[in-house]
Protein backbone atom coordinates (compact mmCIF):
# COMPACT_ATOMS: atom_id res chain seq x y z
CA UNK A 1 0.00 0.00 0.00
CA UNK A 2 1.21 3.65 -0.53
CA UNK A 3 0.65 4.58 2.81
CA UNK A 4 4.75 4.56 4.80
CA UNK A 5 5.16 8.44 3.25
CA UNK A 6 8.66 9.68 4.55
CA UNK A 7 9.45 12.70 2.11
CA UNK A 8 7.47 15.18 0.47
CA UNK A 9 6.06 13.84 -2.98
CA UNK A 10 5.14 16.71 -5.49
CA UNK A 11 1.43 17.54 -5.14
CA UNK A 12 -0.87 18.11 -8.51
CA UNK A 13 -1.74 21.49 -8.49
CA UNK A 14 -5.01 21.91 -6.95
CA UNK A 15 -5.87 25.51 -7.03
CA UNK A 16 -6.54 25.04 -10.93
CA UNK A 17 -9.91 25.36 -11.83
CA UNK A 18 -10.20 21.98 -14.07
CA UNK A 19 -8.50 20.40 -10.67
CA UNK A 20 -11.79 18.28 -10.29
CA UNK A 21 -11.69 16.81 -13.72
CA UNK A 22 -8.37 16.61 -13.51
CA UNK A 23 -7.78 14.30 -10.25
CA UNK A 24 -11.17 12.49 -10.86
CA UNK A 25 -9.12 10.87 -13.62
CA UNK A 26 -6.47 10.25 -11.87
CA UNK A 27 -8.36 8.44 -9.22
CA UNK A 28 -10.13 6.46 -11.23
CA UNK A 29 -6.78 5.24 -13.36
CA UNK A 30 -4.94 4.69 -9.94
CA UNK A 31 -7.88 2.56 -8.33
CA UNK A 32 -8.74 0.83 -11.79
CA UNK A 33 -4.93 -0.28 -11.48
CA UNK A 34 -4.78 -1.82 -8.30
CA UNK A 35 -8.21 -3.52 -8.56
CA UNK A 36 -7.14 -6.95 -8.20
CA UNK A 37 -4.69 -5.32 -5.39
CA UNK A 38 -7.27 -4.53 -3.26
CA UNK A 39 -10.10 -7.51 -4.50
CA UNK A 40 -7.74 -11.04 -5.37
CA UNK A 41 -11.30 -12.41 -5.68
CA UNK A 42 -12.07 -10.41 -8.54
CA UNK A 43 -9.86 -11.60 -11.07
CA UNK A 44 -12.44 -14.29 -12.50
CA UNK A 45 -14.46 -11.19 -13.60
CA UNK A 46 -12.83 -10.12 -16.44
CA UNK A 47 -12.62 -6.48 -17.74
CA UNK A 48 -13.89 -5.33 -14.12
CA UNK A 49 -14.08 -1.70 -14.32
CA UNK A 50 -14.12 1.42 -12.17
CA UNK A 51 -16.73 4.34 -12.68
CA UNK A 52 -18.00 6.95 -10.92
CA UNK A 53 -21.63 6.24 -9.27
CA UNK A 54 -22.72 9.50 -8.54
CA UNK A 55 -21.06 12.98 -9.06
CA UNK A 56 -18.35 14.42 -6.59
CA UNK A 57 -19.27 16.66 -3.87
CA UNK A 58 -17.78 19.04 -2.14
CA UNK A 59 -17.13 19.54 1.48
CA UNK A 60 -15.35 21.98 3.59
CA UNK A 61 -11.48 20.73 2.83
CA UNK A 62 -12.25 17.90 1.01
CA UNK A 63 -14.40 16.26 -2.54
CA UNK A 64 -16.11 13.11 -1.76
CA UNK A 65 -16.05 10.62 -5.15
CA UNK A 66 -18.29 7.77 -5.05
CA UNK A 67 -16.68 4.67 -7.00
CA UNK A 68 -18.38 1.62 -8.46
CA UNK A 69 -16.48 -1.49 -9.54
CA UNK A 70 -18.56 -3.01 -12.14
CA UNK A 71 -18.26 -5.95 -14.68
CA UNK A 72 -18.38 -5.31 -17.86
CA UNK A 73 -22.23 -5.64 -18.18
CA UNK A 74 -23.02 -2.78 -15.60
CA UNK A 75 -23.46 -5.12 -12.33
CA UNK A 76 -21.96 -3.36 -9.21
CA UNK A 77 -19.42 -5.44 -7.69
CA UNK A 78 -17.63 -3.62 -4.95
CA UNK A 79 -18.77 0.15 -3.35
CA UNK A 80 -15.67 2.23 -2.92
CA UNK A 81 -15.04 5.78 -1.34
CA UNK A 82 -12.57 8.44 -2.25
CA UNK A 83 -11.46 11.34 -0.07
CA UNK A 84 -9.31 13.78 -2.07
CA UNK A 85 -8.37 16.97 0.42
CA UNK A 86 -8.36 20.15 -1.16
CA UNK A 87 -4.77 22.18 -1.11
CA UNK A 88 -4.62 25.92 -1.39
CA UNK A 89 -1.25 26.68 -2.71
CA UNK A 90 -1.16 30.39 -1.52
CA UNK A 91 -0.86 28.81 1.62
CA UNK A 92 1.88 26.89 2.46
CA UNK A 93 1.39 26.22 6.09
CA UNK A 94 -1.86 25.23 5.68
CA UNK A 95 -0.85 23.42 2.59
CA UNK A 96 1.47 20.63 4.96
CA UNK A 97 -1.07 20.87 8.00
CA UNK A 98 -3.70 19.08 5.42
CA UNK A 99 -1.13 17.45 4.00
CA UNK A 100 -0.20 15.69 7.24
CA UNK A 101 -3.90 15.45 8.12
CA UNK A 102 -4.34 13.06 5.24
CA UNK A 103 -1.70 11.13 5.61
CA UNK A 104 -2.66 10.79 9.13
CA UNK A 105 -6.02 9.83 8.90
CA UNK A 106 -5.33 6.98 6.70
CA UNK A 107 -2.45 5.29 9.06
CA UNK A 108 -4.65 5.91 11.96
CA UNK A 109 -7.56 4.53 10.54
CA UNK A 110 -5.56 1.53 9.27
CA UNK A 111 -4.81 0.51 12.71
CA UNK A 112 -8.02 0.56 14.30
CA UNK A 113 -9.17 -1.26 11.24
CA UNK A 114 -6.49 -3.59 12.41
CA UNK A 115 -7.46 -3.58 15.78
CA UNK A 116 -11.16 -3.92 16.18
CA UNK A 117 -10.00 -6.74 13.15
CA UNK A 118 -9.12 -9.11 16.21
CA UNK A 119 -12.44 -8.21 18.07
CA UNK A 120 -16.12 -9.36 18.05
CA UNK A 121 -17.10 -9.47 14.20
CA UNK A 122 -19.96 -7.00 15.10
CA UNK A 123 -17.75 -4.23 16.05
CA UNK A 124 -16.05 -3.15 13.05
CA UNK A 125 -14.64 -0.37 10.91
CA UNK A 126 -14.92 0.20 6.95
CA UNK A 127 -12.03 -1.03 5.53
CA UNK A 128 -9.28 1.45 4.23
CA UNK A 129 -7.87 0.36 0.98
CA UNK A 130 -4.84 2.90 -0.23
CA UNK A 131 -3.64 6.39 0.11
CA UNK A 132 -2.29 8.20 -2.60
CA UNK A 133 0.18 10.97 -1.25
CA UNK A 134 0.77 13.24 -4.52
CA UNK A 135 -2.92 13.45 -4.56
CA UNK A 136 -3.88 13.76 -0.33
CA UNK A 137 -6.45 10.81 -1.46
CA UNK A 138 -7.83 7.99 0.85
CA UNK A 139 -9.34 4.97 -0.80
CA UNK A 140 -11.86 3.24 1.21
CA UNK A 141 -14.51 0.76 1.41
CA UNK A 142 -17.92 2.36 1.41
CA UNK A 143 -20.12 1.37 4.48
CA UNK A 144 -23.45 -0.61 4.29
CA UNK A 145 -26.12 -0.39 5.73
CA UNK A 146 -27.74 3.17 6.90
CA UNK A 147 -26.40 5.96 9.01
CA UNK A 148 -27.92 6.33 12.80
CA UNK A 149 -29.24 9.91 11.86
CA UNK A 150 -31.40 8.15 9.37
CA UNK A 151 -32.65 5.49 11.86
CA UNK A 152 -33.25 7.92 14.56
CA UNK A 153 -35.32 10.13 11.96
CA UNK A 154 -37.37 6.75 10.52
CA UNK A 155 -38.29 5.85 14.25
CA UNK A 156 -39.02 8.96 15.58
CA UNK A 157 -41.32 9.78 12.96
CA UNK A 158 -42.96 5.95 12.71
CA UNK A 159 -46.81 5.68 12.84
CA UNK A 160 -46.35 2.48 13.78
CA UNK A 161 -44.09 -0.27 15.33
CA UNK A 162 -42.82 2.67 17.53
CA UNK A 163 -41.41 0.54 20.62
CA UNK A 164 -40.15 -2.05 18.17
CA UNK A 165 -38.34 -0.10 16.62
CA UNK A 166 -36.88 2.03 19.82
CA UNK A 167 -35.73 -0.82 21.40
CA UNK A 168 -34.03 -1.82 18.07
CA UNK A 169 -32.79 1.30 18.38
CA UNK A 170 -31.36 1.52 21.94
CA UNK A 171 -29.45 -1.90 21.02
CA UNK A 172 -27.77 -0.25 18.34
CA UNK A 173 -26.50 3.39 19.89
CA UNK A 174 -26.01 0.94 22.75
CA UNK A 175 -23.10 -0.84 20.59
CA UNK A 176 -22.08 2.20 19.66
CA UNK A 177 -21.30 3.08 23.34
CA UNK A 178 -19.52 -0.19 23.14
CA UNK A 179 -17.64 0.33 20.30
CA UNK A 180 -16.20 3.95 21.63
CA UNK A 181 -15.36 1.96 24.72
CA UNK A 182 -13.32 -0.61 22.87
CA UNK A 183 -11.27 2.05 20.73
CA UNK A 184 -10.64 4.15 23.77
CA UNK A 185 -9.04 0.91 25.99
CA UNK A 186 -7.08 0.38 22.90
CA UNK A 187 -6.27 3.48 21.76
CA UNK A 188 -4.83 5.13 25.24
CA UNK A 189 -3.19 8.21 25.84
CA UNK A 190 -0.38 9.08 28.40
CA UNK A 191 -1.49 9.38 32.08
CA UNK A 192 -4.90 11.01 33.36
CA UNK A 193 -5.26 14.22 32.69
CA UNK A 194 -4.84 16.59 35.61
CA UNK A 195 -7.16 19.21 34.82
CA UNK A 196 -6.28 22.94 35.90
CA UNK A 197 -9.09 25.47 37.21
CA UNK A 198 -9.06 27.41 34.08
CA UNK A 199 -9.38 24.32 31.58
CA UNK A 200 -12.43 25.19 30.22
CA UNK A 201 -12.09 28.72 30.01
CA UNK A 202 -10.32 29.53 26.52
CA UNK A 203 -12.84 27.05 25.10
CA UNK A 204 -16.00 28.89 26.55
CA UNK A 205 -14.88 32.12 25.82
CA UNK A 206 -13.63 31.25 22.15
CA UNK A 207 -17.38 30.09 21.34
CA UNK A 208 -19.20 32.67 22.96
CA UNK A 209 -17.05 35.23 20.68
CA UNK A 210 -18.19 33.11 17.88
CA UNK A 211 -22.23 33.52 19.42
CA UNK A 212 -21.40 37.01 19.80
CA UNK A 213 -19.87 37.45 15.98
CA UNK A 214 -23.24 35.19 14.47
CA UNK A 215 -24.92 38.17 16.14
CA UNK A 216 -26.12 36.24 19.44
CA UNK A 217 -27.32 38.16 22.14
CA UNK A 218 -24.74 38.85 24.43
CA UNK A 219 -26.98 39.56 27.63
CA UNK A 220 -28.95 35.87 26.99
CA UNK A 221 -25.47 34.61 26.81
CA UNK A 222 -23.12 36.00 29.07
CA UNK A 223 -25.25 34.89 32.45
CA UNK A 224 -24.76 31.13 31.12
CA UNK A 225 -21.19 31.52 30.28
CA UNK A 226 -20.29 32.72 33.76
CA UNK A 227 -22.31 30.06 35.17
CA UNK A 228 -20.56 27.52 33.02
CA UNK A 229 -16.92 29.15 34.17
CA UNK A 230 -17.83 29.11 38.10
CA UNK A 231 -18.65 25.28 37.77
CA UNK A 232 -15.80 24.59 35.84
CA UNK A 233 -13.43 25.99 38.21
CA UNK A 234 -14.44 23.62 40.66
CA UNK A 235 -13.10 20.61 38.93
CA UNK A 236 -9.81 21.65 39.52
CA UNK A 237 -7.54 18.88 40.44
CA UNK A 238 -9.91 16.42 39.00
CA UNK A 239 -8.33 13.56 36.63
CA UNK A 240 -9.60 12.80 33.34
CA UNK A 241 -8.90 9.70 31.15
CA UNK A 242 -6.64 10.30 28.15
CA UNK A 243 -7.18 8.48 25.24
CA UNK A 244 -6.82 8.84 21.08
CA UNK A 245 -10.08 10.22 20.55
CA UNK A 246 -12.56 9.39 16.90
CA UNK A 247 -12.50 13.60 17.09
CA UNK A 248 -16.30 13.46 14.98
CA UNK A 249 -18.04 10.85 16.54
CA UNK A 250 -21.62 11.69 14.98
CA UNK A 251 -24.78 9.96 13.73
CA UNK A 252 -23.86 10.61 10.15
CA UNK A 253 -20.08 9.00 10.21
CA UNK A 254 -21.96 5.58 12.17
CA UNK A 255 -23.31 3.09 10.13
CA UNK A 256 -25.54 0.15 11.11
CA UNK A 257 -26.33 -3.41 9.28
CA UNK A 258 -28.33 -5.70 11.48
CA UNK A 259 -24.96 -7.77 12.00
CA UNK A 260 -22.95 -4.63 12.54
CA UNK A 261 -21.35 -1.00 13.38
CA UNK A 262 -19.18 0.74 11.34
CA UNK A 263 -17.76 3.55 12.02
CA UNK A 264 -16.21 5.72 9.21
CA UNK A 265 -14.11 9.02 8.95
CA UNK A 266 -11.43 9.11 11.27
CA UNK A 267 -9.85 12.69 10.25
CA UNK A 268 -10.51 14.85 13.31
CA UNK A 269 -8.35 11.73 15.29
CA UNK A 270 -6.56 13.43 18.39
CA UNK A 271 -5.15 12.58 22.03
CA UNK A 272 -7.52 14.36 24.98
CA UNK A 273 -9.96 13.25 27.47
CA UNK A 274 -12.14 10.30 26.50
CA UNK A 275 -15.18 12.37 27.89
CA UNK A 276 -14.82 14.79 25.43
CA UNK A 277 -15.75 12.14 22.42
CA UNK A 278 -18.74 10.85 24.54
CA UNK A 279 -19.77 14.26 25.40
CA UNK A 280 -20.03 15.02 21.72
CA UNK A 281 -21.85 11.92 20.92
CA UNK A 282 -24.45 12.72 23.89
CA UNK A 283 -24.87 16.29 22.35
CA UNK A 284 -25.45 15.17 18.70
CA UNK A 285 -28.24 12.81 19.48
CA UNK A 286 -29.49 16.08 21.63
CA UNK A 287 -29.69 17.89 19.21
CA UNK A 288 -31.93 15.48 17.19
CA UNK A 289 -34.84 17.50 19.34
CA UNK A 290 -33.55 20.70 18.48
CA UNK A 291 -35.65 21.86 15.45
CA UNK A 292 -37.80 18.73 15.16
CA UNK A 293 -40.80 19.09 12.43
CA UNK A 294 -43.27 17.46 14.93
CA UNK A 295 -42.97 17.08 18.97
CA UNK A 296 -43.33 13.14 18.42
CA UNK A 297 -41.92 10.74 20.71
CA UNK A 298 -40.37 13.03 22.99
CA UNK A 299 -38.71 10.04 25.24
CA UNK A 300 -36.51 8.73 22.32
CA UNK A 301 -33.47 11.05 22.96
CA UNK A 302 -32.96 10.77 27.02
CA UNK A 303 -33.63 7.25 26.31
CA UNK A 304 -30.80 6.54 23.57
CA UNK A 305 -28.58 8.58 25.85
CA UNK A 306 -29.12 6.48 28.65
CA UNK A 307 -28.50 3.22 26.26
CA UNK A 308 -24.91 4.52 24.69
CA UNK A 309 -24.01 5.44 28.24
CA UNK A 310 -24.92 1.67 29.48
CA UNK A 311 -22.74 0.60 26.63
CA UNK A 312 -19.80 3.15 27.16
CA UNK A 313 -19.59 2.71 31.03
CA UNK A 314 -21.63 0.27 31.92
CA UNK A 315 -24.54 2.45 33.70
CA UNK A 316 -26.81 4.99 32.61
CA UNK A 317 -25.68 7.36 35.46
CA UNK A 318 -23.83 10.42 34.48
CA UNK A 319 -20.54 11.27 36.22
CA UNK A 320 -20.31 15.04 37.02
CA UNK A 321 -17.40 15.22 34.76
CA UNK A 322 -18.63 13.91 31.76
CA UNK A 323 -21.85 16.32 32.41
CA UNK A 324 -19.33 19.50 32.37
CA UNK A 325 -18.00 18.04 29.28
CA UNK A 326 -21.56 17.58 27.72
CA UNK A 327 -22.21 21.24 28.98
CA UNK A 328 -19.31 22.86 27.15
CA UNK A 329 -20.11 20.71 23.90
CA UNK A 330 -23.88 22.27 23.67
CA UNK A 331 -22.62 25.42 24.58
CA UNK A 332 -20.02 25.21 21.49
CA UNK A 333 -23.34 24.61 18.87
CA UNK A 334 -24.95 27.41 19.86
CA UNK A 335 -23.43 29.65 18.08
CA UNK A 336 -23.28 27.06 15.23
CA UNK A 337 -27.30 26.70 15.02
CA UNK A 338 -27.34 30.83 14.87
CA UNK A 339 -24.92 30.56 11.83
CA UNK A 340 -26.94 27.70 10.44
CA UNK A 341 -30.38 29.32 10.46
CA UNK A 342 -28.81 32.82 9.15
CA UNK A 343 -27.13 31.55 6.09
CA UNK A 344 -29.25 29.29 5.26
CA UNK A 345 -30.75 30.16 1.35
CA UNK A 346 -34.64 30.01 1.75
CA UNK A 347 -34.21 32.28 5.55
CA UNK A 348 -31.86 34.42 3.54
CA UNK A 349 -33.74 35.22 0.58
CA UNK A 350 -37.07 35.74 3.05
CA UNK A 351 -35.12 38.09 5.13
CA UNK A 352 -33.42 39.93 1.94
CA UNK A 353 -37.26 39.72 0.33
CA UNK A 354 -38.38 41.30 3.46
CA UNK A 355 -35.61 44.17 4.18
CA UNK A 356 -36.13 43.51 7.78
CA UNK A 357 -33.39 43.28 10.03
CA UNK A 358 -35.69 42.78 13.05
CA UNK A 359 -37.05 39.50 11.90
CA UNK A 360 -33.96 37.77 12.18
CA UNK A 361 -32.83 38.69 15.90
CA UNK A 362 -36.99 37.87 16.36
CA UNK A 363 -35.77 34.46 14.52
CA UNK A 364 -33.03 34.05 16.66
CA UNK A 365 -34.66 35.00 19.69
CA UNK A 366 -37.97 32.52 19.59
CA UNK A 367 -36.27 29.40 17.56
CA UNK A 368 -32.61 29.37 18.48
CA UNK A 369 -31.51 31.20 21.50
CA UNK A 370 -34.70 29.73 23.97
CA UNK A 371 -33.80 26.07 23.40
CA UNK A 372 -30.32 26.58 23.77
CA UNK A 373 -30.99 28.56 27.06
CA UNK A 374 -33.57 26.17 28.37
CA UNK A 375 -31.29 23.06 27.79
CA UNK A 376 -28.10 24.53 29.26
CA UNK A 377 -30.01 26.02 32.12
CA UNK A 378 -31.43 22.44 33.34
CA UNK A 379 -28.17 21.14 32.73
CA UNK A 380 -26.32 23.76 34.52
CA UNK A 381 -28.70 23.57 37.40
CA UNK A 382 -27.78 19.78 37.54
CA UNK A 383 -24.13 20.07 37.12
CA UNK A 384 -24.72 22.67 40.34
CA UNK A 385 -26.69 20.63 42.48
CA UNK A 386 -23.78 17.50 42.02
CA UNK A 387 -21.04 19.87 42.48
CA UNK A 388 -22.29 22.52 45.68
CA UNK A 389 -25.15 20.33 46.41
CA UNK A 390 -28.87 20.96 46.71
CA UNK A 391 -29.19 24.52 48.50
CA UNK A 392 -32.98 24.73 48.19
CA UNK A 393 -33.55 25.18 51.64
CA UNK A 394 -30.50 27.79 52.60
CA UNK A 395 -28.40 24.97 54.21
CA UNK A 396 -24.90 24.03 52.53
CA UNK A 397 -25.13 20.13 52.09
CA UNK A 398 -21.91 18.52 50.94
CA UNK A 399 -21.23 17.72 46.82
CA UNK A 400 -22.51 14.03 45.63
CA UNK A 401 -20.50 11.14 46.35
CA UNK A 402 -19.81 11.15 42.13
CA UNK A 403 -18.09 14.69 42.79
CA UNK A 404 -16.51 14.11 45.58
CA UNK A 405 -15.11 10.80 44.20
CA UNK A 406 -12.83 12.86 41.35
CA UNK A 407 -11.19 15.01 44.31
CA UNK A 408 -9.87 11.82 45.88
Amino acid sequence: MQTEVTGQPELLELATEPWKERITGEILTRVQENVLRYYPELAREKSARVVLSKPPQRRRFTFIFWLTIESPEGRPLKNLIAKAYRITPKKDARDQDIRYKSQREFLFHREVYDYFSAQAEVYSVVRPLDYFPDLLTLIVEKAEGKDLGVLIKETRYALSGYQTRKTRLGAYVQRCGKWLALMHRGFPAGAALKLEPDHFERQVNHYYKRFCKAGGEVELADPLRQRILAVSRKFAGAEATQAHLHGDFKLRHLFFTPERIIPIDFGNELSGAAFDDVARFLVELKLMEYGARLPLHSDLMPYLQEQFLLGYLGSSSWPPLLRLYYVVWLWAKWDRRLKKLTTNKRVRKALDWMHAGGVQRLLNHTYVNSWFKRELTSELTILEKEVDGDNHDGHHPPPSPAFRSLKA
